[in-house]
């Protein structure tokens, strides 16, 4: 089996649990093309995080983030970077 990195080209090694203090961190700045939260416990967002987050500080990096209602649970997050 080939790693995540090779056969998904959006997200990269994986997701990532985030709490909401994170997630605050991670939108801040970051390009929302898309925020959907008709499914009812989550919202979806789909966008482009800050330049800051890349590894080369210059180019946005897509991500996608499943926003969790439920209070205290986490939520997933994933990007390429």
């Amino acid at each position: 089996m080939r790693g995540p990195s090779i056969w998904h080209p959006i997200i990269g090694d994986g997701y990532y649990p985030i709490d909401d203090e994170e997630l605050e961190i991670e939108l801040a700045g970051a390009e929302i093309v898309e925020e959907n939260a008709a499914f009812g416990s989550f919202t979806l967002i789909v966008g482009y995080r800050d330049k800051v987050f890349s590894a080369d500080g210059k180019t946005a990096q897509p991500f996608l983030c499943i926003k969790n209602h439920t209070p205290g649970a986490a939520h997933l997050f994933t990007s390429k970077d």
